[in-house]
């Protein structure tokens, strides 16, 4: 077993089961192998939404996207979160037992609805529910623009059932789907 910092692979060429691999001070040298394996992460999904402000929509998929949260966080009271999952609703509960407004916006009809049955899902609604946390239910986001005449950093949302919603701060826990960049530029054949 060898490890090698600070390498990259920069291709795969599966035909002669070798990759392209560059180590920071050398030039890039060719490697042989017997069975490849790509773990290589994930990337947040990427929601079609419109506006003039989608860039301030955060992902929290690393340390890096989790320090830039709590940077926004430390001069926020409220934040949206999109997706009532398992990841949106811990974040709800822990914002919101923090202090912070929350707005949970789901297109499903409870809480977890991939994962638990109405009851239960209606449940942890409930449980959740209180003065500092609403639930938007059966509509998405459609727009996220800059407030005007607001707070400076202010988003104004705009949901799909047309209702409007102001925050500081945008979080999507939609899920994640598989980092294949390489697999893609390498020509590899994937299920996406």
């Amino acid at each position: 077993l060898h490890i090698l910092e600070r390498t990259e692979v920069t291709n795969i060429d599966a035909t002669e089961k070798t990759i392209t691999a560059f180590t920071v001070g050398q030039e890039p040298h060719r490697l042989p192998y017997q069975s490849l394996v790509l773990a290589v992460g994930a990337n947040a999904i990427k929601l079609p939404i419109s506006g003039n402000a989608t860039e301030k929509i955060i992902s929290v998929n690393n340390l890096a996207d989790y320090q830039l949260f709590r940077e926004e966080l430390s001069t926020s009271k409220r934040v949206l979160i999109i997706g009532a999952g398992f990841v949106g609703c811990e974040f709800a509960s822990d914002l919101s037992g923090a202090g912070f407004r929350i707005d949970v916006v789901d297109i499903g009809q409870w809480p977890l609805q991939k994962s638990l049955p109405q009851p239960l899902g209606n449940a942890i609604k409930h449980s959740l529910e209180s003065s500092s946390l609403t639930w938007h239910f059966n509509t998405r986001i459609a727009a996220i623009n800059k407030a005007v005449d607001m707070i400076e950093n202010a988003l104004s949302v705009t949901l799909s059932n047309g209702q409007t919603i102001e925050t500081d701060v945008v979080l999507s826990a939609v899920g994640i789907t598989p980092a294949i960049a390489l697999a893609k530029k390498s020509k590899l054949k994937t299920a996406k």
